[in-house]
């Protein structure tokens, strides 16, 4: 028997034929693979209608709206009044408060019976006063810059007269090359010394300017502890100038220094770093202090206090230096002035003073030097310049003045006549 087919029984039992695109998996032919529907339009359609629903549900609450149907059948959108404060069955509705229980800002509330906080319009009333104190007093305070070999300080004036003469400290004014006055109008001028007081370390100066606002001196025997002043300043220099410090008088008190008897202010408004020539204004605009270095030698722990030489006192001294041509005491023809630390730690000097400058044509002139360093007066040590002026000032005009000098390693031994400056 022929097992073979005819080619028609072939035809017919022949199987299908594997697609070379038709994928294959380990065991045979796969069956074909159904196409995914895409879902992610869909999705975000839904998202953005959530989104938006949320969004009008929070707008509607937030801005109290409500939605409803006009008589046509319309959707509209409409805002709730405002909910007024619950009434009284028994309240008018025509209620009208009194005129006197309207309340405007920056008015007083009557207290009732709870706590409550009042907010009050700032009282510009002090603000003001304390302003327009200080603003005439600043008219008759000036900038003082003392250039010297070994820098610039600052020192505070205030105007005496029209034609220039300023009342100051002298503690700055040693050794000065050059004296510069910055005027209330910013213009500036240079000045010349006049005098100085050696016990109250007060300085008269001189500056070719015109049309000046003198200050107005008070006196300080209505003044008490407690009341209140006004310090007006330069710490900064010509930079920012008349700084104000508020405070009030601390401490007055009567002290017996070398050649009388001085009456002390100490307050509490001052700078960090003590500046002398500061005026200390009362409530009135007056002066009735200036700050100087004549605590020095009632401190404790050697520090500068800062304390004002009062208005009384102030005025002997000028008139004291106006009659004599400037001259307050004696002096031996050179202008002493403390070391710099720096210099006296690096040079090691021996003492704390020394010769800053020397008047041309005096006795020190001959045998004395800028720099010398003088330890002691009359075999009395001296270590500051409130100690050398005192020591000085016992010696009547035409007396010997015997001073210990150092100077490049050796010592000398110095006698002047003192005389009348």
């Amino acid at each position: 028997m022929d097992d073979k087919l005819t080619p028609m029984e072939a035809e017919v039992l022949e199987l299908p034929t594997q697609k070379a695109d038709q994928p294959s998996d380990f065991y045979g032919t796969a069956a074909p693979q159904a196409t995914k529907n895409d879902h992610t339009a869909m999705w975000i359609l839904l998202g953005l209608v959530v989104i938006a629903f949320c969004t009008g549900s929070v707008l509607l609450a937030v801005l109290d709206m409500r939605l409803s149907k006009d008589q046509q059948g319309r959707w509209t959108i409409s805002i709730a009044e405002p909910a007024g404060p619950e009434r009284a069955e028994d309240e008018p509705d025509n209620l009208i408060l009194p005129e006197s229980d309207v309340f405007l800002p920056g008015e007083q509330q009557p207290q009732t019976g709870s706590a409550r906080v009042v907010l009050q319009a700032p009282q510009k009333e002090a603000a003001t006063d304390l302003g327009r104190l200080y603003e005439t007093a600043c008219q008759s305070v000036v900038c003082i810059e003392v250039r010297a070999y070994y820098g610039t300080t600052a020192l505070t004036g205030v105007v005496l007269s029209q034609d220039g003469y300023l009342l100051t400290a002298s503690d700055g004014l040693s050794g000065a090359l050059s004296i510069t006055v910055t005027l209330p109008d910013g213009s500036q001028c240079a000045a010349t010394r006049v005098g100085e007081d050696q016990q109250t370390g007060v300085a008269l100066l001189r500056c070719p300017a015109q049309g000046l606002s003198p200050a107005s001196f008070g006196s300080d025997d209505e003044l008490q502890v407690g009341d209140s002043v006004i310090l007006i300043g330069n710490p900064y220099g010509s930079r920012m100038r008349s700084v104000m410090q508020d405070g009030i008088v601390s401490a007055m008190s009567r002290e017996s220094l070398s050649g009388g008897e001085l009456t002390l202010l100490s307050t509490t408004a001052g700078f960090e770093s003590v500046q002398h020539g500061c005026p200390i204004f009362n409530r009135y605009g007056q002066v009735v202090g200036i700050t100087s270095p004549v605590g020095r030698d009632l401190s404790l722990d050697g520090t500068d206090p800062g304390f004002a030489v009062s208005s009384a006192d102030l005025q002997t001294i000028v008139d004291r230096l106006s009659a004599s041509g400037g001259s307050s005491g004696v002096g031996l023809g050179f202008e002493i002035e403390e070391i710099p630390e720096s210099y006296r730690t690096y040079f090691n000097y021996p003492g704390t003073l020394w010769i800053g400058s020397i008047q041309s044509g005096s006795a020190a002139a001959e045998i004395l030097c800028p720099w010398d360093v003088i330890t002691k007066v009359d075999d009395v040590e001296v270590s500051t310049v409130e100690e050398f002026n005192a020591a000085v000032s016992r010696h009547q005009s035409g007396e010997k003045v015997q001073l210990t000098v150092y100077r490049a390693g050796r010592w000398y031994i110095a006698t002047l006549p003192a005389v009348t400056q």
